[in-house]
């Protein structure tokens, strides 16, 4: 996870732009289930990312945007 955060923010910096990260948790504490949300500004896109625990809901969450941003042409996938 740490490289496509990384990759991510430096993309933002090159681009002036600030992901923003938003976690949500929901169910019982003994069977919850977190939802991590990344938004870029300026594009129209939310990356969504879903798991038992915080930390791979937000890699989820990257790994989605990150698709988009190949998708949109924008990164090559073998630069992520």
């Amino acid at each position: 996870m740490t490289n496509q955060k990384s990759f991510l923010y430096e993309w933002c910096a090159k681009n002036n732009l600030e992901p923003q990260f938003e976690t949500k948790q929901a169910g019982t504490k003994f069977n919850s289930q977190f939802v991590c949300e990344v938004a870029i500004s300026g594009h129209n896109y939310v990356g969504v990312g879903n798991s038992t625990n915080k930390r791979d809901a937000q890699e989820n969450a990257l790994k989605d945007y990150l698709l988009y941003l190949t998708r949109q042409g924008l990164v090559s996938a073998d630069s992520i």
